[in-house]
């Protein structure tokens, strides 16, 4: 495993190997909006926890892991360099895996924004939490499709 720090972006690499049947990359994603939070490292090492987890089990590999510290979900995408590299890492067919939702934003419109970019990319949110991601209804499809 390999740390290291870019333009401020905490990014740990590890081997990746290639789940059975393609080649899917997965990118995590990690924010905490203080820098009390960002200096404690608990609220980030809870969610490195659960994305490690949920990754394990369901037999994914985590490619990489950007940071965005003491930055409020508020700011836009072009405001967090954690979020920019993570979204703009994934290839087709990869998946952003964040430990919740609201890890991306507090807002609407820029998840609906952010969802739109990581599509556009090929490429999905999941929430090892599992809200809003695996377990979407056609509803909530027809409705985000409507609203992007």
């Amino acid at each position: 495993m390999c740390k290291f720090y870019e333009q401020d972006i905490f990014v740990t690499v590890q081997a990746h190997k290639k789940p059975k049947g393609g080649n899917m990359l997965v990118i995590g994603y990690l924010r905490v909006s203080t820098e009390e939070q960002a200096e404690s490292g608990l609220g980030l090492e809870a969610q490195r926890f659960a994305l490690q987890q949920y990754a394990q089990k369901i037999g994914l590999v985590i490619s990489a892991i950007f940071t965005d510290e003491g930055l409020s979900g508020s700011l836009p995408m072009s405001k967090r360099p954690g979020l920019m590299a993570a979204t703009n890492a994934l290839k087709k067919d990869g998946i952003l895996l964040v430990a919740k939702r609201d890890r991306l934003a507090r807002d609407l419109e820029a998840i609906i924004a952010i969802q739109k970019f990581v599509s556009q990319k090929k490429s999905r949110i999941v929430s090892a939490a599992g809200e809003g991601t695996e377990n979407d209804t056609a509803l909530l499809n027809l409705l985000e499709t409507c609203l992007m």
